[in-house]
């Protein structure tokens, strides 16, 4: 799960599906999905429009050694970057996905690895829009993959700008996240405003 920790030296996007010789090779998914996650919750505080607002999500994993980053790993010999994410989505998030049914987002070269990144809404249509009862039973599955705890937890990490430092700002700037992974969120973000359903949230 994740990248490889420790390597902080600059990162560069490169063509997807690079492969750089001597340097290890992750390839990972970003699962999103846009959902009223406000609509029914019991806070007095939160306006009409946040009710009515449609919010970008993006499946993560807390790791084992503490760092954060996206369901994938570093790819087996034999396999395509697609089979190597399908593979990991199964065993971290028990997230049932076609390699064809991945599209390719962006690859990112540090000093010791190559990242590649697919995304995979979590609804069948492109749009992902779900309700909150989605999310919850994808975090609930997930808690029974096959390396879940022992490689990590996942969660659903909010995109939206919230103001004032909170949610994708402070997600963005986090010492935690794994090698590459901040570049990642740039594009994951990126892409689901570029491709926001009616009714997204914009932001403060």
């Amino acid at each position: 799960v994740g990248n490889v920790e420790g390597d902080t030296s600059m990162i560069k996007e490169i063509p997807f599906g690079t492969v750089i010789e001597g340097k290890k090779v992750f390839a990972g998914v970003a699962i999103t999905a846009w959902a009223r996650i406000y609509e029914d919750y019991d806070d007095p505080s939160v306006t009409p429009e946040h009710r009515a607002a449609l919010f970008p999500m993006v499946l993560m994993m807390q790791r084992w050694d503490g760092a954060a980053g996206f369901v994938g790993g570093l790819l087996d010999v034999g396999k395509s970057l697609a089979e190597q994410a399908v593979k990991e989505a199964g065993e971290e998030a028990d997230f049932k996905v076609e390699a064809d049914e991945l599209t390719p987002l962006v690859s990112h070269e540090a000093e010791r690895i190559v990242a590649h990144l697919f995304r995979c809404p979590l609804s069948c249509d492109d749009s992902s829009v779900v309700d909150v009862d989605a999310l919850k039973d994808t975090i609930a599955c997930a808690a029974s993959a096959e390396h879940a705890v022992a490689e990590g937890n996942a969660f659903w990490a909010h995109l939206a700008d919230y103001g004032r430092g909170a949610g994708w700002e402070r997600l963005r700037n986090s010492n935690c996240l794994s090698t590459a992974v901040a570049e990642e969120l740039d594009s994951v973000r990126a892409w689901m405003y570029a491709n926001a359903p009616e009714g997204a949230y914009k932001g403060p």
